[in-house]
């Protein structure tokens, strides 16, 4: 059973280890609050994201060191043009986010076509590749920080499902007369009203500055997450019932299927794991809407890698490319689409990570992205010779190095040595895969 799931105790334990050592060295258990937790799950996002497709491209035998750069072409490519299309008004956001996946995506395109069809080594492409973009958003910008300002990037960077959905249903009316009233003597725009209630509700009734909430005059209103909750409740829902036809069909037509143990294990892991994060969001505003996107990307990512041909042809080529080839894998048509996906995936994190943070700068966005990506596809069993990995295990990968950097934050370590932690992770997971590898062998 360690065996089985010793990546899944690895990140349990790395869990327990940070909330304690946090602790000592704060003397508080702030690292296990929920506000941090769910913090925590957006701050992963970028480099999850990341992740999924650099498995996809480590799968084939292959690597990508421009991910970085081309997340910030595509950050930049979003704040500059949402400029450009503004008077579109809400057309403007969506085209430019068309933008900047149009870039990202070509970006990768590039990559794919002088790995793929001119055979050119994977490293010394991308190496290119990372300064040529980079030098890029530094062209396009004039090595100057874009913001952005409309309401659609802050929904997707900020918000929370939750919230979207109470502002949907709420109108004007529906505010409480008091809190109207201290708006109103604030000299709030009307037009901000709804969002800056909803806002409030989701605060405590005492700010952290000592100011009472405005929000919350009225203390017959409030705000409960039940979408999150739902939601939540559905996956499982769905997860379980896919889970046991699975388990009926393999018992049917005679495949070795999972014992009783084994199989009420795994559920007891995933209602554990549904409902620790269900805790995390629904005490803390809600589902973000990144985080949402993330998860939509990494079962789209599972799906591709595990239920596809595709996936199967991926795997193939990084056992053995010439065997695939030999067996009428399309080894050339693989590579194009893997490294083409790695763009896409760039300008989604990119535009994810703009909207986060509410503009996008061409000398910080997506610096070491690509070392992180890396890190947490081989913490995760993704093993760099290739034909090795998992979506799921790079999933907890991403979230075993997110819950290391998060914790270091959290004790204010100076960020070389938080570089240092990270530089140890990697080592010493190529080094536990490079170990694996020969004992198979």
């Amino acid at each position: 059973m360690i065996r089985k799931y010793g990546i899944l105790f690895s990140l349990i334990l790395v869990f327990i280890g940070m909330a304690l050592i946090t602790h000592f060295k704060t003397g508080d258990w702030s690292f296990l609050t929920p506000e941090n937790l769910s913090n925590l799950s957006q701050q992963i996002t970028q480099t999850g994201i990341l992740a999924i497709g650099m498995t996809m491209v480590i799968l084939i035998g292959g690597i990508d060191l421009s991910v970085g750069s081309m997340l910030a072409v595509a950050g930049i490519t979003l704040a500059s043009t949402a400029e450009i299309f503004e008077p579109l008004g809400w057309m403007g956001p969506c085209l430019a986010i068309l933008c900047a996946i149009l870039a990202g995506t070509a970006l990768g395109a590039v990559n794919a076509s002088l790995i793929a069809r001119f055979k050119m080594i994977p490293f010394v492409v991308t190496l290119g590749m990372l300064t040529i973009a980079r030098g890029i958003a530094y062209l396009v910008t004039g090595s100057q920080s874009i913001r952005t300002k409309a309401d659609l990037f802050k929904t997707i960077g900020v918000d929370t499902i939750d919230k979207i959905l109470f502002r949907w249903t709420h109108h004007l009316s529906d505010i409480p007369a008091g809190v109207a009233a201290e708006f109103a003597s604030r000299n709030y725009p009307q037009s901000i009203w709804i969002e800056k209630y909803v806002d409030d509700l989701f605060l405590p009734a005492i700010l952290p500055g000592g100011a009472a909430n405005i929000g919350k005059i009225d203390r017959d209103h409030s705000l409960f997450p039940w979408f999150t909750v739902a939601l939540f409740v559905a996956v499982f829902v769905v997860w379980l019932a896919y889970f046991l036809r699975s388990c009926r069909k393999s018992a049917q037509h005679g495949a070795s299927a999972e014992s009783a143990r084994d199989i009420a294990i795994k559920i007891a892991l995933v209602a554990a794991g549904c409902a620790f994060g269900g805790w995390v969001f629904v005490s803390h505003q809600g589902l973000p809407v990144m985080v949402l996107i993330f998860a939509v990307i990494a079962l789209a990512g599972s799906f591709l890698l595990n239920r596809t041909v595709f996936g199967r042809h991926l795997y193939a080529i990084g056992g053995n490319k010439q065997a695939a080839h030999l067996s009428g894998v399309r080894v050339e048509q693989c590579t194009f689409l893997v490294f083409t996906l790695m763009g896409f995936l760039c300008a989604v994190s990119g535009i994810i990570s703009t909207c986060r943070a509410q503009g996008a700068a061409p000398a910080t966005q997506g610096i070491l992205a690509e070392l992180e990506a890396i890190a947490a596809a081989v913490v995760g069993g993704t093993s760099l010779m290739g034909g090795v990995g998992t979506i799921s295990g790079t999933l907890i990968g991403a979230l075993i190095i997110g819950i290391v950097v998060n914790g270091m934050s959290i004790m204010a370590l100076p960020n070389p040595i938080q570089l240092v932690f990270k530089g140890l992770i990697i080592v010493i997971a190529v080094w536990i895969d490079a170990r694996t590898k020969r004992g198979s062998r």
